[in-house]
């Protein structure tokens, strides 16, 4: 399930870099957004991004959405840097410690998104899930922790 789950994810993400590839990127803007960013900044941004993916059904959709709207970003600042341009955007996420982390967090939260939606459409308690998901949750969070501070 986390390797369908990751394909997804890769999939918006390399979709995304691969639709604003040609587009002018207003690198002011870009520079701005990523100047401030700290390493705190980074693991609050991404636990705020990975938490609701934990949500049956709509952890799945909104996991897509993430993986879009970062593919997007890696398309901006991309273009900023003529040396990246030459390389994939899903060579850049996987030549990176903190890349593989994230995909890994993301794909766990979706994948418990998926459990509890074929439970709760099966009509199976769910009951049982939830100590294994607050550890999936602290796994998750873990990930998101070392990767923002490698």
């Amino acid at each position: 399930m986390i390797e369908i789950m990751n394909g997804i994810s890769l999939g918006s993400f390399f979709i995304a870099s691969i639709y604003i590839d040609g587009i002018a990127m207003n690198t002011v803007y870009v520079a701005m957004i990523v100047e401030g960013i700290d390493a705190f900044g980074i693991f609050a941004h991404n636990t705020a991004l990975s938490l609701p993916m934990f949500i049956p059904g709509f952890g799945i959709i909104w996991g897509m959405f993430s993986a879009f709207s970062t593919g997007i970003a890696f398309a901006a600042i991309k273009s900023m840097n003529p040396l990246l341009e030459q390389i994939p955007a899903l060579s850049i996420l996987f030549m990176t410690p903190f890349g593989l982390m994230e995909v890994a967090a993301y794909s766990i939260a979706m994948s418990r998104s998926y459990i509890f939606i074929h439970k709760i459409i099966k009509k199976v308690s769910i009951r049982s899930d939830i100590r294994v998901t607050l550890i999936e949750i602290m796994i998750v969070v873990g990930l998101l922790f070392i990767g923002a501070y490698v």
